[in-house]
């Protein structure tokens, strides 16, 4: 089975052009429905979008999954699909906006890229297409999420998804409409063991659990070792001893083989390694009270099970931690599962924690043989999931260091001052904000007669997440200015740098109506303070001074490294 470079391209643009002629009040009624009209076709096209983008994400788990298809039926829209294991999937007809998927060799999976481009996550690896992209409109304009990095969709030719199915005796062929095919089997008679690869010392013996499926009351599991393994067939599991020389027993393998009553056979091999059972994330995992998909990296070759851990007094699991999809695994790997953390009630001002336990049992026959000593040959690994609150920056109240709030003047006069919670600015300005203009905001200054800053009191709990939403307060494009600036994080101990990001807006300015945000992962657990710096560098325009170059701060938040 094979997948190869599959371009889901399309994109859908809602434009609304308004005039400076004089217009015929008669006409307005009838514009303001179209424009709604507009509004609701575009949501419909999201929602159209993410169910289609769903669906997809769900057949490539299923085509990783190895799963097998039990019912296959063509309807006017797509096709229902039934799987083996009862789950049921409605592939519709119909394109992506500029989205791909392609095989990444270095992860051995298969990845998203936008308009040809790997789409990364913030570690700067491949983000996995059994992830769905959440679609959603952002000012006016429709893009998705994906990896927690917001992409803005650009024009593009719409095109299928999936531009044929067939249908064969054994297995249905996905044919995409950019090249390559999704093959998926249908159910039929299959050897079924977990992993490729079990970890245990040399000279012990390992329990392999395997079952069949559509097997019948003539079928058997023949076993060939390589020298030097022996194997009990028990009826659902081999009991395979391995040779007491390491080099023997890593080097070698078990074939196994199940043949039925019509000579249908699926075989699998089995080969042994040193045990391997690492939690390769962060023992504690922090996320904002957005919430979000939380990935904890797994690299194992025996089995395990992950589980959310009820609260030790209430004995109640935590109503706001859930299991995401993911793909099964094979070891030695590093696995991927997926936790789905759901946003804070509007109300809720208080960090919350939940723990996910990963335990290996002993799957070593004489271990599990030593019934008083069996506890400690179970392998625990906690992790704790913090959903911290996140604190607004006060970026709506510009005082002086007195205390009064500041008026706005469209940031002529250069200012400084503090804002609630320590935070402090210089070279800054206040601007208005708002349809009317009747609220305010920080803003900082670009232009050569001082660069704006704005400077945080010292977290003594970290910093985990840092956003901030932003725009220019130019009143339409330039292409000679541009918003550049700069954020770091500054340990306290030594005043080192633990966190710097550089963010410019493309190389012609854009007018205050275009909003941008950005949302660093600073992970800084010690004692710091954040520092926002204007660094443009283009020249002001005549008439326009200041005002090209300064940027406007809209909204800001944080969220400390460790719960508080």
């Amino acid at each position: 089975m094979t997948l190869k470079n599959i371009l889901l391209p399309a994109a859908i643009v809602l434009s609304v052009s308004v005039g400076c002629e004089q217009y015929d009040d008669s006409e307005l009624s009838g514009r303001v429905d179209d424009l709604e009209n507009r509004v609701t076709t575009l949501e419909e096209q999201v929602e159209d979008f993410q169910t289609r983008v769903d669906e997809f994400t769900q057949l490539i788990n299923q085509y990783k999954n190895e799963a097998r298809i039990k019912d296959f039926t063509e309807v006017a829209d797509g096709y229902m699909l039934t799987f083996a294991d009862g789950t049921t999937m409605h592939i519709k007809h119909g394109g992506l906006p500029e989205l791909s998927v392609v095989f990444d060799n270095e992860s051995q999976e298969y990845v998203w890229t936008a308009n040809g481009e790997v789409i990364l996550d913030a570690d700067d690896k491949p983000v996995a297409a059994y992830i769905a992209p959440e679609f959603e409109v952002r000012n006016g304009v429709l893009g998705y999420t994906l990896a927690n990095e917001w992409h803005e969709v650009s024009n593009g030719e719409a095109v299928g998804l999936i531009e044929d199915v067939v249908e064969t005796d054994d297995g249905v062929n996905f044919i995409l409409s950019k090249g390559g095919t999704i093959t998926i089997p249908k159910v039929g008679f299959r050897l079924n063991i977990d992993y490729f690869e079990y970890g245990a010392p040399a000279g012990k013996t390992v329990d392999i659990s395997y079952s069949l499926t559509d097997d019948d009351d003539n079928a058997e599991v023949l076993v060939y070792p390589d020298e030097g393994f022996e194997v009990t067939n028990t009826g659902w599991s081999l009991q395979v001893k391995l040779p007491a020389d390491e080099e023997t027993a890593y080097s070698g393998k078990v074939l196994v083989m199940a043949v039925n009553g019509n000579g249908a056979t699926s075989a699998k091999v089995i080969r042994f390694g040193a045990l391997v059972t690492e939690v390769t994330s962060a023992e504690v995992i922090n996320v904002s009270r957005h919430g979000g998909l939380v990935p904890i990296n797994i690299r194992s070759n025996r089995p395990y099970y992950a589980s959310i851990q009820s609260d030790p007094v209430t004995f109640i699991p935590p109503n706001w931690l859930f299991p995401s999809e993911g793909p099964a695994t094979k070891g030695p790997r590093e696995d991927v599962i997926y936790y789905e953390v759901q946003p804070m009630p509007a109300e809720m001002n208080e960090d919350r924690q939940a723990t996910v336990l990963v335990q290996w049992s002993t799957n070593i026959l004489e271990e599990q043989q030593d019934v008083e000593n069996y506890e400690q040959y179970s392998i625990k690994k906690e992790i704790i999931i913090n959903q911290l609150n996140s604190k607004d920056i006060a970026v709506d109240k510009p005082m002086n260091n007195d205390g009064n709030l500041y008026e706005a003047d469209n940031g002529k006069t250069l200012r400084s001052g503090i804002l609630d919670g320590g935070w402090t600015f210089e070279n800054g300005g206040v601007v208005s904000h708002g349809d009317d203009d009747s609220e305010i905001r920080l803003g900082l200054n670009g232009i050569s007669t001082g660069k704006g800053v704005l400077t945080s009191p010292v977290f003594n709990n970290g910093v985990g997440l840092f956003y901030i939403q932003y725009s220019s307060i130019a009143p339409s494009a330039n292409r000679r200015q541009q918003i550049k600036f700069t954020v770091k994080c500054i340990k306290q101990s030594d005043e080192t740098e633990v966190f710097s990001q550089e963010f410019t807006q493309a190389t012609q300015l854009q007018p205050e109506t275009k909003i941008y945000e950005e949302t660093m992962k600073i992970n800084c657990s010690e004692p710091c303070y954040i520092v926002v710096y204007n660094t443009s560098t283009k020249t002001e325009s005549a008439g326009y001074e200041g005002a090209y170059n300064f940027m406007k701060i809209i909204s800001a938040y944080y969220t400390s490294y460790k719960a508080e």
